[in-house]
């Protein structure tokens, strides 16, 4: 596990190594959490996501047919269980 601290560039938050390497682009609006074990919880464009020391997301937030859902790391919906998009279109 490596040591990241927060930066912030043009109002949006990245993370930087102890020599001050850019580990991961400062892209997210909002940090909720910084890493607090090997995740933290960040925001951007009003989706939550849990990412890893690599900026990869690793749980988050998703709105589908104008409801929040929760995916996992392989896009799939993890919360609620068994739901089934089913957007109606004028």
């Amino acid at each position: 596990m490596q040591c990241l601290a927060q930066i912030t560039q043009n109002l949006k938050t990245g993370f930087i190594n102890l020599k001050g390497g850019i580990v991961i682009e400062p892209e997210f609006d909002h940090l909720f959490h910084g890493f607090e074990g090997d995740l933290a919880l960040v925001g951007k464009g009003g989706n939550l996501f849990y990412i890893n020391e690599n900026g990869e997301k690793v749980v988050y937030t998703d709105t589908i047919c104008s409801k929040k859902v929760i995916k996992n790391s392989k896009n799939e919906i993890i919360y609620p269980k068994n739901f089934k998009p089913k957007c109606e279109t004028e």
